[in-house]
């Protein structure tokens, strides 16, 4: 196993490059568009899975429309697949085939990426933060800044004022 594998504890029969979306509709290929088109092209997505496509979204993947979440190991497998993302609707985050999905993920020591735009903020940014040992996003209107950021903000607001 290559020292890079190791550090990465990526199997190494899994290739990082290799993306598998979670959906079919509108946002899973506005998704995939993003990251075939991030760092010069070195991540491609191989497919997609969901389990109630429509006709439309199956037309315009064609051969890419790999079938349901159910056969995510198998073409996980088959097409040496690094990383998934979730791409569903929101409405689908507690079926019982996702968080399946999200365990299968887990045992075969695949990244998943739930990206954040789930829910539809305007002025909010999202933040991951955790709660105790748990992992959560944060939706903050104040923004995230660090210490010296305030003090520096404060500092010209104290000048402004004078």
């Amino acid at each position: 196993m290559s020292a890079e594998r190791r550090r990465s504890s990526i199997p190494e029969d899994q290739d990082r490059g290799r993306a598998l979306l979670l959906g079919s509709g509108e946002r899973a290929r506005r998704l995939a568009a993003a990251i075939e088109a991030e760092r010069g092209g070195e991540r491609r997505v191989i497919g997609f899975l969901d389990d109630q496509p429509s006709d439309a979204d199956r037309a315009l993947l064609g051969s890419r429309y790999l079938g349901t979440l159910d056969r995510l190991g198998e073409v996980v497998a088959r097409e040496r697949v690094g990383w998934v993302i979730y791409g569903l609707p929101r409405r689908f985050l507690g079926q019982d085939s996702v968080a399946n999905s999200i365990g299968l993920c887990e045992t075969l020591g695949i990244d998943l990426t739930i990206p954040a735009d789930l829910f539809e903020t305007r002025a909010a940014q999202v933040i991951v933060t955790r709660i105790g040992d748990v992992p959560a996003f944060s939706f903050s209107v104040h923004g995230h800044h660090s210490a010296w950021q305030i003090a520096a903000k404060r500092a010209v607001d104290l000048v402004g004022a004078l």
